[in-house]
């Protein structure tokens, strides 16, 4: 059991001090005994004990930040606009027709307009090997020529893709409203 005796001054707490760490070296390698007279220490005297309690916490202010859309996530985006897809089925590792078509759409769109390499667009769609991209890029531009459907998707693409840059390109260049 801890005895606990109220000290007033420096002194005492120093004397107080003292005298327990004395206590503690006598002890030596052998259990301390069963009371040890410990100090009582207020936290603070009643008299400068504050009147009013303290301010609520209140959570700071956030000010959310528009970061622009980079190209490989603005073609990710416009493509799985077009042709109905989730984002994060891109990146999956399921190879349904409608999902390869659209993975080659935006390999190729990366590839035709900002010259990608093609190990970066395999990390950016999942981590998929080069070889692969290159197999769907191939695949979809034998399509194009073979069908104009899939030209007149590519052509509108491109042109939604310029719409977008040119929107980005002015907004980058407007002077901030106050």
């Amino acid at each position: 059991m801890i005895k606990l005796k109220e000290l007033r001054t420096a002194a005492e707490v120093h004397e107080n001090y003292r005298a327990v760490r004395e206590r503690v070296k006598q002890w030596g390698r052998a259990a301390p005994p069963a009371a040890i007279e410990a100090p009582l220490v207020p936290d603070s005297p009643p008299e400068q004990a504050p009147k009013e309690p303290p301010p609520r916490w209140s959570p700071p202010v956030v000010v959310p930040i528009i970061i622009p859309l980079t190209r490989t996530q603005e073609i990710k985006r416009l493509v799985c606009q077009q042709l109905g897809v989730e984002r994060s089925e891109l990146v999956s590792a399921r190879r349904t027709d409608k999902l390869t078509f659209a993975r080659a759409v935006a390999y190729f769109l990366l590839r035709d307009r900002h010259g990608k390499s093609l190990p970066e667009i395999g990390r950016r769609f999942g981590g998929r090997d080069h070889t692969t991209v290159l197999h769907a890029i191939k695949k979809l531009e034998r399509r194009i020529r073979s069908e104009p459907e899939t030209e007149r998707l590519i052509a509108e693409l491109q042109e939604k893709l310029d719409d977008a840059e040119a929107d980005s390109s002015a907004d980058a260049r407007a002077p901030l409203e106050r």
